[in-house]
């Protein structure tokens, strides 16, 4: 497993059902197409280049084919919010945890709360971290007939497609 250290902006919001201390950690304005995706589940994250990845493109092109052949209409709204529900299915394991491209950082890991004050409790600051890359090696393993199969059925799972 790939890992590289990022440089982040950190900001400390105290969670507004428990008062916990939550840790927000966001990239730079700068970084288009860069993500830090959770592991499922987890604290975890990941990091992945969506520009630089090899089968974000193809992906979306399946999941387009697929609403088609199905009749289905979409917008890119629509292909975009398919795609963060379901692209982590691509998604090799990390620490034996699956990508999680829907799960937003919005959570209290204490309480579960998703409401947060809105001042910091802490001045934000820029911290160096540490992370896994995304890889696609099993993927990579499969023929298109194969991928395609498995984008129907996740799909299919999440009430996308009949």
């Amino acid at each position: 497993m790939v890992k590289i250290n990022i440089r982040v902006r950190k900001e400390v919001i105290k969670c507004k059902k428990c008062g916990n201390p939550k840790s927000f950690y966001y990239l730079s304005d700068f970084a288009y197409g860069q993500r830090l995706i959770f592991m499922n589940n987890t604290t975890k994250y990941a990091f992945i280049n969506l520009i630089e990845d090899r089968y974000f493109l193809d992906y979306i092109n399946l999941v387009k084919e697929i609403l088609s052949e199905k009749s289905i209409d979409y917008t890119n709204e629509i292909i975009d919010d398919i795609v963060n529900e379901t692209y982590g299915i691509t998604c090799d394991l990390i620490d034996g945890y699956k990508i999680d491209f829907s799960q937003t950082q919005k959570k209290c890991y204490v309480c579960e709360s998703t409401e947060f004050e809105r001042n910091m409790i802490e001045p934000e600051s820029l911290i160096e971290i540490e992370v896994p890359v995304v890889s696609h090696d099993k993927w990579e393993t499969m023929s298109r007939e194969k991928r395609k199969e498995i984008v129907s059925s996740e799909l299919i799972s999440k009430n996308m497609i009949l």
